[in-house]
């Protein structure tokens, strides 16, 4: 579907163990005939010494593992342009069209969009083609709704809600967390015939009308500050480029009604970031308080730790 052939070498830079993102493309990568290294995440010295010793072709990684990746090869004095790479299957957290042209110039190299869900065992729930052009979802085992996040109710063709997915592979629950398990695993809203389970994903999408799912987010990334509906995605791009940044991650604090953002990058101050982005964003969306990380916290699957941003911002009103 993306390119990926059995004389690849696919070199896997997802987490193990619990996530069903390590193990689920590893091994569908080594039935399509590739080499496949299991790398795991992290670790940008030892990723970048395999993919060379291996001549890797094709990297399973998360977009903003891409980034660092990249500008750890320029510190190292090196182009990223030079790297082997020609397929990056990127996925496990939102990113948006001009974050992946980012990696895509980065690395001179083709990025597709992989959509998974541990609820839905994981990776492949949907895939880009070489088109670019919206997800193709496995109707053989995946069964998409786009729903009113408020009413529960089906909305009109093309319009946005969220994602919620039925199919024959969806998982019974949350272990030990029945209150958790009640939120997402419901009864289908638009089946009142029979009983039939459906898990909203808090995934934000629309169906184009060729029938590709076009992913737009996560609902906890929307929030609503001084009257208006804020995409914090929005911030982490607008930061993300601004010259010095490496990562940025934006959070609201309900309890103050204030936007943080966080960020790493050594050769940028909190006053750089505040003046392009009040000159990108509109006033409103402009962050109150910017703090400086050595590293973003990450959770052992290599994605962002939220809680952790949350807890510093907890901290910080204490």
């Amino acid at each position: 579907m993306v390119g990926v052939r059995r004389d690849d070498v696919f070199q896997n830079m997802s987490g193990y163990g619990l996530f069903t993102g390590g193990l689920g493309i590893h091994f569908g990568a080594e039935r399509l005939g590739c080499m496949t290294i299991p790398a795991g995440p992290g670790n940008s010295r030892r990723q970048i010494k395999l993919a060379k010793d291996f001549k890797t072709t094709v990297a399973h990684i998360l977009p903003s593992y891409a980034l660092i990746l990249g500008e750890h090869l320029r510190n190292m004095g090196e182009d990223p342009r030079d790297f082997p790479l020609r397929i990056a299957v990127v996925g496990a957290e939102p990113y948006t069209v001009e974050f992946r042209r980012r990696i895509e110039e980065l690395f001179d190299m083709k990025a597709y969009n992989s959509y998974g869900l541990s609820e839905m065992n994981g990776p492949g729930v949907a895939f880009e083609c070489q088109n670019q052009n919206g997800l193709h979802v496995w109707e053989d085992a995946y069964l998409p709704e786009i729903v009113d996040p408020k009413t529960g109710e089906p909305v009109p063709d093309g319009e946005i809600g969220e994602i919620c997915v039925k199919g024959p592979i969806l998982a019974l629950g949350y272990y030990n967390s029945r209150e958790k398990t009640a939120e997402s695993f419901l009864q289908n809203p638009l089946n009142h015939a029979y009983d039939e389970r459906i898990y909203k994903t808090g995934d934000l999408g629309h169906f184009a009308p060729d029938g590709n799912l076009m992913f737009h987010g996560r609902k906890d990334r929307q929030v609503k500050h001084l009257g208006h509906r804020v995409e914090l995605g929005e911030i982490d791009l607008a930061a993300a480029k601004v010259p010095g940044v490496e990562e940025a991650c934006a959070l609201y604090d309900q309890e103050h009604e204030q936007i943080w953002l966080f960020y790493t990058g050594a050769d940028v101050t909190k006053r750089d970031i505040a003046v392009a982005l009040r000159a990108d964003l509109p006033g409103f969306m402009v962050p109150r308080k910017i703090e400086q990380l050595e590293a973003m916290p990450r959770l052992d699957n290599g994605k962002t730790d939220m809680r952790a941003l949350a807890g510093r911002i907890a901290d910080a009103h204490r």
